[in-house]
């Protein structure tokens, strides 16, 4: 049964006449995984300190600890702490060169998503 929705004191008459097609589009929601994504990648964003990370490794393609600790004027604990959260989520890379470890975007549909949103 179609629902009434109220705007201001109007009733809006939806678009949608058939019940087959709404259950339709609510399966296209249920299954489309991109959705998902955006909001692990939202989620991952909306921490400030996240984002400027994110943001100059995506510039800057590999920086180490101590590169974004002056650039954020942070302690290494501090941006580490970050690093990890991004780690565990399969955002980013660590490669080791010699005694420093440089840290690069990994997720190819997180890059593609900055892209877009960039």
């Amino acid at each position: 049964m179609k629902k009434k929705a109220y705007i201001s004191g109007e009733v809006c008459q939806s678009s949608i006449c058939k019940e087959d097609d709404i259950d339709n589009l609510k399966d296209i929601l249920e299954k489309e995984e991109k959705l998902l994504d955006i909001v692990e990648y939202s989620k991952i964003m909306s921490d400030k300190t996240r984002s400027n990370i994110i943001y100059l490794i995506y510039k800057n393609w590999s920086l180490c600890v101590c590169d974004l600790a002056n650039v954020l004027d942070m302690s290494s604990q501090a941006v580490s702490s970050h690093l990890i959260k991004l780690y565990d989520k399969w955002i980013i890379t660590r490669e080791r060169k010699w005694l420093t470890i440089f840290y690069s975007l990994l997720d190819e549909d997180f890059i593609s998503f900055l892209k877009h949103i960039l």
